[in-house]
């Protein structure tokens, strides 16, 4: 499952959550590292709450005409 932002967008409003170095200056490759990482960890959040949704709320597998809605949602190839 894919699932990111632009890799040239700028999010001014993220704040990284994931630190590749512990210096004040980094490169503009750092920092963009650093925010795809947190989007990246973002996405595994959501997933794990969606899992967790299924599980409990609905107390069910979810049906693959969901799966593939879903799928399609998280990708980067679609036109959402």
């Amino acid at each position: 499952m894919q699932n990111h932002g632009g890799y040239s967008k700028e999010y001014p409003d993220l704040q990284p959550e994931i630190f590749l170095t512990e210096t004040e200056y980094k490169s503009t490759q750092v920092e963009s590292t650093e925010k795809y990482l947190t989007l990246i960890r973002r996405t595994d959040e959501a997933f794990e709450e969606l899992l967790s949704y299924f599980a409990g709320e609905e107390d069910r597998n979810p049906t693959m005409t969901e799966i593939r809605v879903l799928d399609t949602y998280w990708s980067d190839h679609c036109r959402h």
